[in-house]
């Protein structure tokens, strides 16, 4: 076993917060009483941060809603609901439109089975 494989002594047992060993209570301090040195950092540009004043549904592929509410109508229909379903399972998304035709029973066994790939 190497160096940086070896665990450290202090980690070989459990830590309790009443019960921590000398050696580490010897090295805290109180935070107010810590001097922290933080680099300067470079004045962010416009271009640093993207905004979006738009909601979608990656899931679904849907870009825009019009408004809040109608998000939260999507997030609890059954096509979002389904495919989650499918996105968990590793299987890609339908369509409003397949999904519609999914429901009417007039889309086919074989175009189903093509939009699961």
């Amino acid at each position: 076993m190497s160096e940086k494989d070896k665990v450290h002594p202090l980690l070989q047992r459990p830590l309790y917060l009443y019960a921590l060993p000398t050696e580490l209570l010897d090295t805290m301090v109180l935070k107010r009483d810590s001097q922290i040195e933080v680099p300067d950092a470079p004045p962010a540009q416009e271009d640093d941060f993207i905004v979006s004043d738009s909601t979608g549904c990656i899931t679904c592929n849907i870009f825009t809603f019009a408004d809040v509410s109608e998000q939260r109508e999507h997030m609890r229909s059954d096509l979002h609901r389904f495919n989650l379903k499918r996105k968990l399972a590793g299987q890609g998304i339908i369509s409003v439109d397949e999904f519609d035709k999914m429901l009417d029973g007039t889309m086919q066994r074989a175009e189903f089975v093509d939009t699961q790939i």
